[in-house]
């Protein structure tokens, strides 16, 4: 591929410590694919509820959504990340916005001693 002057200049001024494809202090690929984080754990606390809410199974979940049941059980135990066309087709069959099923839990107000 040929790189234009500008683009060439660009990279030598950099000094050898910068990724010119990644800002400094960004995580990389792995970092960013370890589970669970929050999200995956709100994933799967609000899945979980909105499934049984409708009294749903995890098979006719998983056949709705045309995953398979395992995925959807990583998914629900949290252990694996969700792109966002599979939280779209989740949040749809269960009959949720993307953005419930993703909510974070509201934490009780601390008590008053």
């Amino acid at each position: 591929m040929w790189y234009g002057i500008e683009q060439v200049n660009f990279f030598r001024g950099l000094p050898d410590s910068v990724n010119a494809k990644r800002a400094p202090g960004t995580p990389n690929a792995s970092v960013a694919d370890e589970p669970p984080h929050e999200l995956s754990l709100a994933l799967a606390h609000n899945l979980v509820a909105a499934r049984k809410e409708i009294g749903m199974s995890q098979r006719e979940l998983a056949a709705q959504s045309g995953v398979s049941r395992d995925y959807l059980i990583r998914i629900e135990r949290g252990t694996t990340n969700v792109g966002l066309g599979i939280l779209m087709i989740l949040a749809r069959v269960v009959g949720k916005a993307a953005s419930d099923l993703i909510q974070l839990p509201q934490l009780p107000p601390p008590k008053k001693k």
